[in-house]
């Protein structure tokens, strides 16, 4: 589905059901030089168990016009932007990844728009590697091997792919090859120079769950216990024989957590 926000086309799925109006909202936001498609194995499972699911494409991101967002800051406002657009007042926030904090930064401003939040694979700092930085900058397909080498648990290198037929790690290599030149650069870099998750955390007092994959080489238990530390009541979850990319390496698990909080 398509909507109009700040006067661009912006892409959203739903999972392939009508939704009804008096449904709880699950909003879905994917990470650095993705697009909603990520969340293909959670769209439709929840919204066949009844709720409606939006999985957004952020500007300029898969089906999504307009120019892409430098920051996590102004990525948080504009989601305000859109849920006005689509007249939702108060929804589930699932973010992975940098959509992880984009979701942190977006309740901390707007609480009154969340009654949830569920943070995938983030952490207090998501510093980017200089080399990943420069092949990113440099649209060289290095990158999306790199990430893609470390987003994925050792089991996805040698088979076990819950999906049958489908190859997760090429998947993944595919979504962020065919995001536009620059993309994926600036959304590591929006990353790596967003410093404010512990202050964000502080200001959250929703209902939180942090999903973690045991075997995630980007996001450590340690280095998230400051954020699960500063939001009251949180509950963290590890995933296991998953990494960063859990939506893909243990749909049936991510997605039953989630329940948890919807």
């Amino acid at each position: 589905m398509n909507v109009s926000v700040n006067g661009c086309q912006i892409h959203y799925s739903t999972g392939g059901r009508e939704p009804k109006a008096d449904e709880p909202v699950i909003l879905l936001i994917h990470g650095a030089g993705m697009d909603s498609t990520v969340w293909q194995l959670q769209t439709r499972w929840l919204a066949f168990k009844g709720y409606r699911v939006i999985a957004l494409d952020l500007p300029g991101h898969g089906r999504s016009k307009g120019k892409i967002l430098r920051n996590i800051a102004s990525m948080a406002d504009w989601v305000a932007s859109f849920l006005n657009a689509v007249g939702i007042s108060g929804c589930t926030v699932v973010g992975h990844s940098m959509g992880g904090l984009v979701g942190l930064e977006f309740v901390s401003r707007y609480p009154g728009y969340v009654r949830s939040i569920g943070l995938l694979g983030v952490s207090t700092r998501m510093v980017v590697h200089p080399d990943l930085l420069k092949a990113a900058k440099k649209n060289k397909k290095i990158a999306s091997a790199l990430i893609c080498d470390w987003g994925y648990s050792a089991r996805l290198h040698i088979g076990g792919n819950p999906t049958i037929g489908a190859w997760a790690i090429e998947g993944g290599r595919r979504i962020i090859e065919r995001a536009s030149p620059g993309v994926l650069a600036s959304d590591l870099l929006a990353c790596d120079s967003y410093k404010d998750a512990e202050k964000a955390a502080r200001n959250i007092s929703c209902k939180t769950l942090f999903l973690l994959g045991r075997d995630d080489k980007m996001v450590s238990k340690k280095q998230l216990e400051p954020l699960s530390e500063a939001i009251k009541g949180s509950k963290v979850l590890v995933l296991e024989e998953a990494g960063h990319m859990m939506m893909f390496e243990a749909p049936v698990l991510t997605n039953k957590a989630l329940l948890r909080i919807v």
